[in-house]
């Protein structure tokens, strides 16, 4: 069984909690949360009184009042330390305490000593300890399985994070390809028209010469729908690669050099 008080010290209530005899604090010592904090009269007999640590508090930091009611409720469940003055009440998070085999029933020590702090309880204050002991409650706890939903919520909460933290990389890994993107030319329109133009004409430069006829020809009749004027054009053969230059003198002769009129180019179309 397992003695259950609240601490209204603080907004919202802190719950305290302590074994009901010697035989429970065996327990509570195997099964408390390492974050909580395990309160004790130095140096004398009494109860184990166990602190849940709330929310983003630090057992170094624990608020003036929670303290106070906390060592009031451990000076009252010492039978010596209850009738004394000036009771020194000892406190270490619940991971620092150390239970060997060796010993005996109830009997404790410390992993680390400069984990255990002091508070001093001057004189039992009865409104503190009516005040808690009318929240007291008695509730027989399976500790196992309390055991057991705190690691899978803590599995839960450690996802959570992790899905968090990929999310917000994946986020920002989406804004960078963003801002690259935005500042990367190639995706304009003229850079497009500028590359394709260049392919066209790579194409061009590849064709067949009968083809390439055919394309300067279509050009020519475009360009008679234009206001008249004369247009010189000039058509040269494939260029080759000549090797003496009487043969070189021999196909520059070859080259001709036609006027077009748009009178001809009317009676070449008809």
């Amino acid at each position: 069984m397992v003695l259950f008080f609240e601490s209204r010290a603080l907004d919202p209530p802190v719950t305290i909690y302590m074994g009901i005899d010697k035989f429970e604090n065996e327990d509570l010592l195997k099964y408390a949360f390492e974050e909580d904090v395990w309160f004790h009269v130095d140096k004398l007999s009494s109860a184990h009184v166990y602190l849940r640590m709330p929310q983003g508090m630090t057992w170094e930091a624990i608020p003036a009042a929670l303290l106070e009611d906390l060592g009031q409720l451990t000076k009252a469940n010492s039978i010596q330390g209850n009738k004394e003055k000036n009771t020194q009440i000892i406190y270490t998070p619940a991971a620092n305490v150390m239970k060997r085999g060796d010993f005996a029933t109830g009997t404790v020590s410390f992993h680390s000593q400069h984990k255990v702090k002091r508070y001093l309880v001057k004189e039992r204050e009865n409104a503190i300890v009516n005040r808690l002991n009318k929240t007291k409650k008695t509730v027989q706890v399976d500790h196992e399985a309390v055991r057991q939903d705190r690691e899978r919520q803590k599995g839960r909460e450690k996802k959570a994070k992790a899905t968090e933290e990929r999310n917000a990389r994946l986020a920002e890994e989406r804004q960078r390809d963003a801002d690259r993107k935005a500042r990367d030319y190639s995706s304009c329109k003229w850079p497009r028209l500028l590359a394709s133009y260049r392919n066209v004409h790579s194409a061009h430069s590849s064709l067949a010469p009968s083809l390439l006829t055919q394309c300067i020809r279509a050009r020519q009749l475009r360009r008679a729908r234009q206001p008249s004027g004369t247009r010189r054009i000039v058509q040269r053969e494939p260029r080759r690669k000549l090797r003496r230059p009487e043969i070189r003198r021999q196909m520059m002769r070859k080259t001709r050099v036609m006027r077009v009129t748009i009178a001809q180019d009317h009676s070449c179309s008809d």
